[in-house]
């Protein structure tokens, strides 16, 4: 466990987590529950496409959800850590214009979006797809229907090969489709090149976004930004909740100290 922030840095910011495609904001319940009992608030949300029956939504109508749900926190005049999960780090790009808290205190607000961490995630720029950004072509485990919906059509190895048998049987029991629109559509905002302070979790044994693609959506964002490596599958929050939790409180750290000697 990293050391404990220190009080001086005022009221701890709320840890809001964002979860991927297929899945729901249940599979940050155990690290989530780790950061409580280290004093932080959280929160998450849920995706509008995971589960939809409207072929036609994406990441748009994602990231407008996400973004009704930061904008009643920090009117609030709370300060977030936001946590996107592979699929949420372009929702959550396409979410925060406006509210990062440099953005904010330049308006005389209060409140605002301290840092986004990349975790296992797509940090891809403005202009892109998801679809572009693996190549152009569908992943070979993308199940694709007829209809205009996506299921992954090998969970257990792609996304939870270190994760205990029984929770990974939940989590594929949970996983629900998404509309194919959600590599379709075009990305509006990447947050590392308009004042977001940024970082990335990596994880090193991951199946679905491989270690390499990671390390290049890393190395647009600026110098200086924070990043750590787990030695997990896609799915940290399950095989190593505790571990993950430290690399977030060590995050928030280095954005805490960086947000005060501005």
């Amino acid at each position: 466990m990293t050391a404990p922030i220190s009080s001086e840095a005022g009221s701890l910011p709320i840890i809001f987590f964002i979860p991927g495609a297929w899945h729901g904001p249940w599979v940050f319940d155990d690290v989530r529950s780790i950061l409580s009992a280290r004093g932080f608030g959280t929160e998450a949300s849920s995706l509008t496409t995971v589960g939809s029956i409207d072929p036609r939504i994406g990441v748009l109508s994602d990231a407008a959800k996400i973004r009704s749900a930061l904008i009643k926190i920090i009117d609030s005049g709370r300060e977030l850590v936001l946590i996107a999960h592979s699929y949420g780090g372009l929702v959550v790009s396409n979410a925060v214009d406006g509210l990062g808290l440099r953005q904010r205190i330049s308006k005389g607000l209060n409140g605002g979006v301290i840092t986004i961490l990349y975790l296992a995630a797509f940090a891809i720029p403005s202009k892109t797809s998801l679809l572009a950004a693996v190549g152009g072509s569908y992943l070979p485990w993308w199940g694709v229907s007829g209809d205009g919906f996506v299921t992954p059509t090998n969970p257990a190895d792609v996304f939870y090969a270190d994760v205990e048998t029984s929770l990974a049987e939940k989590a594929i029991a949970s996983l629900k489709p998404v509309p194919i629109q959600i590599v379709k559509d075009i990305s509006t905002f990447d947050p590392w090149n308009n004042g977001f302070e940024v970082g990335y979790i990596f994880a090193e044994e991951d199946q679905a976004l491989h270690i390499s693609d990671q390390r290049g959506m890393f190395a647009q964002f600026p110098a200086g930004s924070f990043s750590a490596s787990l030695s997990s599958s896609h799915s940290p929050f399950f095989s190593m909740p505790g571990a993950l939790a430290d690399t977030i409180e060590a995050a928030t750290k280095h954005a805490l100290a960086k947000r005060l000697s501005k």
